[in-house]
This record gives structure tokens, sequence and C-alpha cells, in this order.
């Protein structure tokens, strides 16, 4: 996970003991800027006062937005996310999407809008590609779960039903004899009924939710994977079902598998399917899934969803370079980098300072869409490993923050630098280890910080020279 602020930096050891104690309109096409995927006629924009959002999701605009923005032929706008507007429960309901039809850059609009005090920001829709490289499918070793120690790791816990993992991908098979048993149900939702009995905002949300359709813009509620890609797969590595006498094993082995398909192809809604998983109850939520494009709708998504006690494992991204990558680069996420049978960095594996630590991610062998198996590489094999094992730690400390639980992985990790000397302290603190992660009961986090005291603060004069009783702004970035 990682902290950041800005300028003035001193380097020290910090020391933490880990105790325990809505819809919107469809896409259009896909731009390309540099490595950066965006929607090309929508952008999101966060207002300072809550807007006012009608029973249909539709939002409406301070007056002088409103009258800029229609030259650009408006078609709609949208709260994100409607029932957090209208209870004003979380700041996310300040958060529109507005879609037109004018051929105008997001970019450039975006930076046009930001010059409204009614607007806090505005951004482009970002789009994420999926992080993995298919291999050869006939390949059926699970040398992954022998790596990490789950067989060992089993003696101590085979997860508890109650923590549920969120596979926020292109869909699952929910109805794989090897998935089946470990779906999330929600109980407190009449199936076929036509209401939201639960009044969560989804109408029979019984497995999860689908907010993409087949078109990208007919949500509903069967989050079924429409074409073998991906998500399927994912899901299997986390929290397949264990001594069944079917298929595979699971590192999450009984833990609850939450789907939410946000795409077919790529992710359209990933951020939305964040937020859905945490609202209902997931604890660990795996994004195998990312791009280059920073946005604050996604740091604020990841902040609540955080606040909640939901943690984000994401994966580190396939560039095979020292690239930025989103959303494992994010403040509170655990970054997962991928490796292989030998310990060391996967070809294709993103690594660098942001990256927490490595997981088996090469030749994964798991569940495949229609009842059967395929072998598959990249860091979304490596994430769903390691939100399993959160699953499994969640299981022994139920106490523990999500960020204490990501320390709890991160630093039972098994050093892997030696072994990749080009790669030292830039793939995390090691591989994981789930015996170790759920065995070491008094772990201590050590980690070097970079501090930022900024006394340009008031007060300050901008010297870096700091008087009793002065205020100052302090700024923390962990590194490995």
């Amino acid at each position: 996970m990682h902290i950041y602020l800005s300028h003035k930096f001193w380097y020290i050891l910090l020391c933490v003991i880990v105790w325990s104690n809505g819809s919107f309109a469809g896409p259009g096409e896909i731009r390309k800027n540099g490595d950066v995927l965006y929607i090309s006629d929508q952008i999101v924009i966060k207002l300072i006062d809550f807007p006012f959002v009608q029973a249909d999701g539709s939002a409406i605009l301070p007056y002088a937005l409103q009258s800029f923005l229609e030259q650009f032929q408006i078609k709609k706008v949208a709260s994100i996310f409607p029932s957090k507007t209208n209870t004003r429960s979380s700041s996310l309901g300040k958060i529109l999407t507005v879609s037109y039809e004018s051929d105008i850059d997001p970019y450039y609009l975006s930076s046009k809008l930001k010059n409204f005090s009614e607007v806090e920001w505005a951004e482009p829709k970002f789009v994420y590609e999926l992080d993995f490289d298919p291999n050869d499918p006939s390949y059926a070793s699970q040398w992954n779960l022998s790596k990490i120690l789950a067989s060992q790791a089993w003696d101590i816990t085979q997860g508890d039903t109650s923590v549920i993992i969120g596979i926020v991908d292109t869909g699952v098979d929910w109805d794989h004899p090897d998935l089946n048993a470990n779906i999330w149900i929600n109980w407190d939702e009449i199936p076929a009924n036509g209401v939201d009995d639960d009044l969560n905002g989804f109408i029979d949300d019984i497995r999860g939710w689908d907010f993409s359709g087949l078109d990208g813009n007919s949500p509903d509620n069967n989050p079924m994977e429409d074409q073998p890609t991906h998500g399927t797969h994912v899901a299997g590595i986390s929290s397949a079902v264990t001594n069944n006498g079917t298929g595979i094993a699971s590192i999450g082995y009984k833990c609850k598998l939450l789907p939410i398909k946000t795409g077919s192809t790529n992710i359209l809604y990933g951020y939305e399917g964040i937020v859905y998983a945490a609202d209902n109850g997931a604890k660990v939520i795996n994004c195998s899934w990312g791009g280059s494009g920073y946005s604050i709708f996604s740091q604020e998504v990841i902040n609540y969803v955080t606040s909640l006690g939901a943690l984000i494992v994401a994966a580190a991204g396939n560039s095979g370079t020292n690239s930025s990558h989103y959303p494992s680069g994010y403040d509170n996420v655990l970054s997962v980098a991928s490796t292989n049978q030998n310990d060391t960095k996967s070809g294709f594996s993103t690594y660098g300072p942001t990256v927490d630590v490595s997981a088996p991610g090469s030749d994964i062998y798991a569940t495949w869409q229609n009842n059967t198996y395929a072998t598959l590489s990249g860091t979304s094999m490596a994430s769903p490993l390691t939100a399993g094992l959160a699953a499994l730690v969640w299981s022994v400390f139920p106490t523990y923050t999500p960020l204490q639980i990501g320390e709890q992985i991160r630093v039972n990790s098994d050093n892997i630098d030696g072994l990749n000397p080009p790669y030292t302290q830039l793939m995390g603190k090691g591989r994981i280890n789930a015996l170790n992660a759920l065995s070491n009961m008094n772990s201590i986090s050590v980690r070097a910080v970079e501090i930022n005291f900024s006394d340009e603060a008031p007060g300050g004069n901008g010297d870096g020279i700091f008087l009793a009783g002065e205020t100052i702004s302090v700024g923390v970035r962990f590194i490995n």
C-alpha cells in the first residue's frame, strides 16, 4: 500500500505493529492517448455540492454548468452512485458522468470544466485492459499452490464462508461445478420478483451484478461471463471449491465468491463494480486489470471501500517494465507482481516501487467457461491467488483492518531479491507465503519511508526550518 504527499524528504525506518484487535449511457468508441484508454463521448465530474438526482438516476447540473455543456450536445447526465447522492452518505454521491454527442475530446472538455466553481474535478472516463497472457490450456499442474505452502496453510484454516471475495472482472461462470458451491448468494433478495428487496439499489441481484450486459449498456442481474475470456479463471484461482473430488483446488478453499461483471473484453465499469462489492459485504476485492491513466475518481472509490473495511488486491500489470499502472499503483491497494516456478520475475510482469508482493502467475491452471479448465499466465493470475490468501488471513485475523491484512501478507512473504538481482526491491517485499501469513501472530511491518515536512503551511518560511508551535504539513510514502 502506498501513501503519497509532496517535497523536502527525509528517509527513516517506520515500524508498524500489525495487531489483531446506477448506471449511465453506453460507451462510444474507445480512444487511446499513449498508453491510456478512455471513452470518446463521456467525462466524469465531481461537483462541490450534491446534485439533485431523479428516480431514473439522471442528474440536474447547476445552471451555468448546464448552459456551458449544452453546446456539446449532451445526451445524459447521470449519478454513478445515485443511492449515495440521495442519502448523502458518501462524497461519491457528488460524482456524475456526462455523455455527449460532440466530437470534442474528453481531455479537452475536462480541462474546461475545471474552471467552474461548481466543479471539484473533471476527467475522461478511463477504460482498463485485462492483465493476462493466454498459454497452453492442457497444462494441468497447480504448482502455484505448493510454491506458497497452501496445504500447510489449510492445516490452520480452510477459510470462512462469511468472508467474501469480490471478483470485479468479465463475469464468472457461476454454475461451473468447481465454483457453484462457493458463489455468494444474496439471501436478502427474493429471486425474480422485480423488486429491490434489500434496498441496495439493484433489483434481483441474487449472485452479483452485470454492469455492462452484452452491449455495454444493458446492466442486469446475471454476472455470467459471456465468452471464455478471463473472469472465470480468476475466480477459480481465488476460491474454487476445494476437497470436492472435482477439478482443481484453490487457496481460498471455502471462502465465498461475489461475481461482478464490468465488461466483456475491456473493463468499462471497474470502479462501479468495486463499490458494489464493498457495499455488499466483500472483505477482499480482486482487480486483475488496469492501465496507465491516473484517475482522481478511482482513488476516491478506493478510499471509500477501504473505509468500509475491504482490501483491494490488484494486478501490477503486464508491461514487463517499471511503468505506472492503476489501480495497483493507488494508495490503499495491495499490488501484486508475477513470478514463475523458479521464483524469478515472469518476463511479462510489471515491476517497480509501488509493487507490494509477488505471487505465482506463470502457467496457472484454473477454471474456464462451460465447465472446463485452462492454463493462463499474467499478473491477472498472481493477483487472485493473493486475494484468496487475504480471505484466509481475514478468517484467522477477523479484527484486522484492510491495511493490516495487506501488511500481514506482505511482511510474511519470502524474500526473492537474491533470485532477481536486476529487480531488487522492485518486486515487493517477496513472494507470498500462505503458511507464514496465517501462523505468524505478532508480525511487525518495517518499511523505509519517505517523509515530507512542508513548512509552506501557515507559519512556515519555506526554508525547511521549523519553529516550536509552527503549523506544518507532513506526507509519508512507503518504500518496500
